[in-house]
């Protein structure tokens, strides 16, 4: 990047009419935004609904994880796609056919009858929604000045960070006072007002078919297959214990051919569908990996602590999506006040900021034990939302900076996209070593629970005689007793991985942030090259 491509910071600048943005810029932005939230709300609203989803299409419980895997994969495949079909079909039209689709396609989740179509139209529903989270956040850097790109950001962000907080509250909430249904139908009213914006405010541009016909098909396919199998490979390898599956291995041979020649297609090609040459530049590259950690952490803190909630203190998915929510209250405490910080510091220091309160609500959530509940949990979630804010908006200054406004669809998909795939490697990663350290943990702790300790003795009989007084007979009584230990046992050993699992989110969150020391400074919010 050369002083050439970057603007100067807007508060060095008086302010002038030049800055000035007509209210239907803000009505566009906000309905893009909407857009932005749905995606990313749908990502985890059905997540507290899926026992009672799954009952209702005659499925198990395994076999309906597949409706997050669909949607997750559809959105996965086309985030790379957004740019290439925005300058076809040009913003406007794209979104407004995304959007309507989107709705369609809402409508057909909530009036499925089994599960194969479940599963169709949750691919299908990703896959209209995986276009609202990069538009939104190029119509932003593209549409206002750089004095407002802040405040812009700062809109998009909430969105982005709250959507999957949100989600499980709402879900629960929609099914316990509705039905799950609901959970589809609630995109009605917000889409509505997305699709009124793209048809009336987004400015027309002309349409570009032509590049339907000089498409990079090849590439195009490559990258489809290899993501959509990549995403599999990590939704899925646990729950079929990895590489010992030979629908594991099949799937990863796949994608690392597909993605292999995807990344050979599009660095050979002078005009692929999407400009991979953009990871050469100092400070997006370096953006998106920072980007990528932020989404394992924000994302697997998603993942690692519903399963604590649930696992151990029984809480209803409901619950769950409450404690979470705090989460949202962070985030929303702090995002107003990111255009006046950016305006003072240093975004650099910003993030580097946010990386390291990120990390401290995970070194307080590893000290957990099993009598932690909502009460002990809040203070971690506000001080996380607190981190994910600090990091989300000016990390996307950062890594727009001095970034050409033809390659603003393309640079946004591909930062957005590195966020999703750190998400998708979190959950696999957690879920494993979940697995694993817990029964590490069960092993180790099983060995100093023996009938020899005074103190496991003394258990056994306070345990034996609360069981004789519920009416079970002395031997029947001993038995649960033992069974009661083993599951307490059981129940320590996987808050003990849990939390070294929110040990090594808080280490790699706190190592992202040395990327920041190679990163160049940004003299301005995005820096955009017109």
């Amino acid at each position: 990047m050369t002083k050439s491509h970057l603007i100067s910071q807007p508060t060095s600048q008086p302010h002038t009419t030049a800055d000035a943005v007509p209210f239907s810029t803000w009505l566009a932005i906000l309905g893009m935004n909407l857009g932005a939230l749905m995606s990313s709300l749908d990502v985890t609203a059905t997540n507290a609904s899926l026992q009672d989803m799954t009952g209702a299409l005659s499925a198990t419980l395994d076999q309906g994880s597949w409706i997050a895997t669909a949607y997750l994969i559809g959105e996965i495949i086309v985030i790379p796609l957004t740019g290439w079909f925005a300058r076809i079909f040009s913003t406007r039209w794209y979104m407004t056919g995304s959007t309507v689709l989107f709705l369609v396609f809402s409508i057909a989740c909530a009036t499925a009858t089994n599960l194969t179509q479940m599963i169709a139209f949750r691919g299908l529903q990703g896959f209209c929604a995986g276009a609202f989270v990069p538009v939104a956040m190029a119509y932003v850097l593209r549409h206002l000045p750089s004095s407002k790109h802040t405040i812009g950001l700062a809109m998009f962000g909430l969105t982005v960070t709250a959507g999957p907080a949100v989600g499980p509250v709402l879900g629960g909430w929609l099914t316990y006072a509705y039905s799950w249904q609901y959970i589809f139908y609630i995109n009605l009213l917000p889409g509505a007002f997305m699709l009124a914006t793209c048809v009336f405010l987004v400015e027309k541009e002309p349409m570009s078919l032509g590049l339907l016909q000089q498409g990079d098909w090849l590439g195009i396919g490559s990258m489809a297959i290899g993501l959509g199998c990549l995403q599999t490979v990590l939704e899925e390898g646990n729950r079929n214990q990895w590489f010992s599956s030979a629908f594991i291995r099949q799937f990863t041979v796949i994608a690392v051919i597909s993605l292999g020649l995807f990344l050979a297609i599009g660095l050979m090609r002078k005009r692929p569908f999407i400009n991979l040459r953009l990871m050469g530049r100092r400070n997006f590259a370096l953006a998106c990996l920072v980007n990528f950690v932020a989404g394992c952490g924000i994302f697997g803190a998603m993942y690692v602590l519903p399963v604590y909630l649930d696992s151990v203190q029984q809480y209803t998915p409901y619950q769950v999506g409450l404690t979470l929510f705090w989460n949202g209250i962070g985030c929303a405490v702090v995002m107003p006040c990111l255009p006046w910080l950016q305006s003072k510091i240093d975004s650099r220091m910003i993030v580097a900021a946010g990386c390291a309160i990120f990390a401290v609500s995970s070194f307080i959530d590893s000290g957990m034990s099993a009598q932690s509940g909502t009460p002990q949990l809040i203070e971690p979630r506000l001080i996380q939302g607190v981190g994910q804010s600090l990091i989300t908006v000016p990390l996307a200054g950062l890594a727009t900076a001095g970034i050409e406004s033809m390659q603003l669809n393309d640079a946004s998909a591909l930062f957005n996209q590195v966020r999703y795939l750190g998400g998708s490697f979190a959950d696999a990663i957690f879920a494993t070593l979940i697995q694993h350290r817990s029964e590490f943990h069960y092993d180790r702790l099983r060995g100093d629970v023996t009938l020899y300790s005074e103190a496991v003795q003394q258990r056994l009989q306070d345990m034996t005689q609360y069981f004789v007084g519920k009416g079970a007979d002395l031997v029947t009584a001993q038995k649960q007793a033992l069974a009661a230990i083993a599951q307490t046992v059981q129940q320590q050993a996987t808050v003990m991985a849990i939390n070294d699992c929110f040990y090594l989110l808080g280490l790699l969150t706190l190592c992202s942030g040395i990327a920041l020391l190679f990163m160049k400074k940004s003299q301005g919010s995005s820096g955009i090259v017109h």
